[in-house]
């Protein structure tokens, strides 16, 4: 069976990048987002993860924010910039800019949904190696489960709750084990272990949580590192500190 890829094109998308990176350093929760979608990907592992429906509401919470505050500092270059983003996905926008850039982007704003909707993946794909950067968002994300008005407001399912309000366990499948295995190179991100098993057979691969469920952590694949069986059952609340060193290339 041959495996399957994504043509991504990668057009901007560390500037991109950066800004979702720079919201998680600030701390910005999520707002302005599909309430369902959340709810979904917190109760159970879900391929639409929270980091993915992070960066798509946030680049979309982030530019009409910008452009409805600075529009006109923004002139024909910006313009120009989003039309050959839009080309290099394969997306049109429907209008040419004429006079104020907020107008025009708002005239537009369904382009812009449909184009994050290919970035957010791309953006994704940078960030999910990035474990620091993982650390971080869960934190974020754990706020956001905790916080009694914000679950009030979600209403999640009674029964994928715990009494404390934490959200119960749920099973891992076997894609989300593969995809964090291969993020983490087969190693443990505490110690370095080789859990690949290609010198011994004797290392137990353990799917951890990042932010644990008693403290709020999710049922996400984003949540998920690997490691040793001893780091595992040794690292207590330690969720800050692995080692995720970097091989480098040569």
């Amino acid at each position: 069976m041959n495996p399957e890829f994504e043509d991504y094109k990668f057009h901007n998308v560390y500037e991109f990048a950066e800004i979702i990176s720079g919201m998680v350093d600030y701390e910005t929760g999520f707002w302005n987002y599909d309430k369902q979608q959340f709810i979904d990907a917190v109760r159970k592992y879900n391929k639409i993860s929270l980091l993915h429906i992070y960066i798509y509401t946030q680049l979309l919470n982030y530019y009409n924010k910008e452009y409805s505050k600075n529009g006109d500092c923004f002139d024909q270059d910006e313009y120009d910039k989003w039309i050959e983003i839009g080309n290099a996905y394969g997306v049109q926008f429907k209008s040419k800019l004429k006079g104020d850039f907020y107008k025009w982007y708002k005239k537009n704003e369904v382009v812009f949904e449909e184009l994050f909707q290919y970035i957010k993946d791309e953006v994704f794909f940078i960030l999910f190696a990035n474990h620091s950067f993982l650390v971080k968002f869960n934190k974020i994300v754990a706020d956001e489960i905790k916080d009694e008005d914000r679950i009030a407001e979600l209403t999640f399912p009674k029964e994928m709750m715990n009494d404390d309000g934490t959200v119960k366990r749920a099973r891992i499948p076997q894609w989300a084990k593969d995809a964090v295995f291969h993020r983490d190179h087969g190693r443990c991100v505490f110690c370095g272990q080789d859990l690949t098993k290609v010198y011994t057979h004797s290392n137990a691969v353990n799917f951890d949580h990042i932010i644990p469920l008693h403290k709020y952590g999710t049922n996400d694949p984003c949540n998920l590192q690997t490691t040793c069986e001893h780091c595992n059952k040794s690292k207590n609340d330690r969720e800050d500190n692995p080692q995720y060193k970097y091989e480098p290339w040569w």
